[in-house]
């Protein structure tokens, strides 16, 4: 979300698979910092109970790894 409005969704898998999110220039802000804000309805789990570690924090979703590049929208 960017101002409160929908740029676009991605659907997180536990496959590790890249994703990508290409928000056009016109919608990004103007001479400030640019806050992307993520919602889930997934349910709410501890990576030690999904047996991926031994953490027991709960989490919706965990972002290992992230890059923000140039990108040109699909038509």
């Amino acid at each position: 979300m960017i101002d409160r409005s929908s740029v676009g969704s991605l659907n997180l898998a536990r496959d590790g698979s890249i994703q990508e999110l290409c928000i056009p220039a016109a919608r990004l802000p103007k001479e400030q910092a640019l806050t992307l804000t993520f919602h889930t309805d997934a349910a709410v789990q501890s990576p030690a109970a999904l047996k991926m570690s031994g953490d027991t924090r709960l989490l919706n979703f965990a972002i290992s790894r992230m890059s923000v590049e140039p990108c040109q929208p699909n038509p």
